[in-house]
């Protein structure tokens, strides 16, 4: 943002260049349909203290956006939002003082569940939407794990090699 941009979702046409501002304040974009895009926003007080964050659907379409859902409480810093081909929502959530996450819910903002309790983020699914692949945030050997869409079966994809 500065004096002459305004914070939040733009767009770029990939023939002709041309910059589209979408919405203020948007953060962590994508795709949650052909024309519509997923993004986050903070819920922030007048004082300034942060709840949470909420969830919308943009739709490149109409210009219209529309809410989806509010993640607050437990969930208090979100991002890197991943829809998947079985309606499904993956995103990284970090707890005030506390390790981020993976959590996953239906693409209509129900059926909110933690899956990693060790710690994760940036994820992403398979093709398929059968399989997460995640960052393991603890330093071991090795931080790329997999597991199934519900959370069972993690096992770890990448070792680090001592020479």
């Amino acid at each position: 943002c500065n004096a002459s941009n305004a914070c939040g979702l733009w767009i770029v046409s990939l023939d002709t260049k041309k910059t589209n501002f979408l919405v203020n304040y948007g953060n962590f974009p994508a795709w949650y349909s052909n024309m519509e895009i997923l993004y986050q926003t903070r819920i922030v007080q007048s004082n300034g203290h942060v709840l949470g964050d909420s969830l919308w659907i943009y739709n490149l379409g109409s210009g219209q956006k529309r809410p989806l859902t509010a993640l607050m409480g437990n969930n208090y810093s979100n991002n890197y939002f991943k829809y998947s081909i079985n309606s499904k929502i993956a995103f990284t959530s970090q707890p005030q003082s506390n390790v981020p996450q993976i959590w996953v819910m239906n693409a209509d903002g129900t059926g909110l569940k933690q899956l990693t309790h060790t710690g994760g983020y940036t994820c992403d699914w398979s093709p398929d939407g059968n399989y997460i692949v995640y960052t393991d945030s603890r330093a071991v050997n090795g931080r790329l794990w997999i597991m199934n869409s519900d959370g069972t079966n993690k096992h770890q994809l990448t070792f680090e090699e001592n020479f």
